[in-house]
């Protein structure tokens, strides 16, 4: 009898613990921990992540030409969109756009919202504390391999806070990808006005030679060596002609890209604003503490009982 007393004794103080472990964890979750949002947009490359100039790298191959022209990965693969995102250089540029600090509705600097203190602090720790925070803390990458969709997850602690950020990082993307083909054009068109002032000359050199060998050999066609000749000029010619003409075509494209502005990234979902918190979950954090609490409570009883019978 006394056994099945101190037996309920113990039942009622393990619901007594899991009550107020669950009412410490509501209070813990509901005032003390700051709730977190998630904004995510999904991104998908629109260029191929192999690009290769038509016409102008097969001709120029065949002469030992070798034209700037990326191979295998390209910048614009989804396979390097975590690492540009990420990266020292580009979370810097993203520190130093603006925002509306969701704390007192003034407009800062991301560095300046981001970072605890930030008037205690130099420009260079605000960034350098900034980018750890940006990597550690609020952006996070997610690549589906199967289709190369990019998810990128923004994580602040307010909701509209996170859908602007998560915005400029897909806006920065884009821009970051235009200026990096636009530099890359320039080069190209330096390249080809090099190859076209060398080829021009060596077509002008072809050329004049074919007119001596016409006015020097009238009669050409009586003597076979002299045929051999002449087509060997001829093709000198013809290959030199081709390559001239392909390397105009490509110079135009290359001004086109040099100057043209458009879209690198497919949006295949804008940055979403959060409904609800995504950290911490109340339901999940609640139970968690609760069971954890009997379980502990419940062998602390049982070892003091056993225990206690020992003696």
């Amino acid at each position: 009898m006394l056994s099945i007393f101190v037996l309920f004794q113990n039942i009622r103080k393990l619901l007594l613990i899991a009550f107020l472990t669950a009412l410490i964890s509501s209070i813990i979750v509901l005032f003390v921990i700051n709730p977190r949002y998630e904004s995510s947009a999904k991104i998908l490359s629109s260029s191929n992540t192999q690009q290769t100039s038509s016409g102008l790298a097969g001709i120029a191959a065949g002469f030992g030409i070798s034209l700037p022209v990326d191979g295998g990965q390209s910048i614009f693969s989804s396979e390097l969109f975590s690492s540009i995102i990420l990266s020292n250089q580009f979370l810097e540029k993203i520190l130093n756009y603006s925002f509306v600090d969701y704390r007192d509705n003034s407009k800062k600097l991301l560095k300046d919202i981001i970072v605890k203190n930030p008037d205690k602090l130099s420009d260079f720790e605000k960034t350098k504390l900034g980018i750890e925070s940006l990597q550690k803390n609020i952006i996070k990458v997610i690549k589906d391999p199967k289709t190369g969709i990019v998810n990128i997850i923004v994580t602040t602690e307010d909701r509209y806070f996170s859908q602007e950020v998560c915005t400029s990082v897909v806006s920065e993307l884009n821009q970051f990808q235009q200026d990096f083909n636009i530099e890359r054009a320039k080069k190209k068109k330096l390249f080809i006005e090099q190859r076209i002032a060398d080829v021009e000359k060596d077509l002008s050199n072809v050329e004049n030679e074919l007119n001596v060998f016409y006015q020097s050999n009238i009669d050409y066609l009586s003597s076979p060596n002299l045929v051999i000749e002449l087509n060997r000029i001829k093709t000198r010619y013809d290959v030199s002609k081709g390559v001239f003409i392909t390397l105009n075509q490509e110079y135009e494209t290359a001004k086109i890209e040099e100057v043209k502005e458009s879209n690198f990234l497919k949006i295949i979902d804008k940055p979403s604003l959060a409904l609800k918190k995504s950290y911490p979950k109340r339901k999940q954090f609640v139970l968690y503490w609760t069971i954890l609490s009997i379980i502990f409570s419940s062998i602390f009883f049982v070892l003091k009982q056993y225990k206690d019978l020992i003696k």
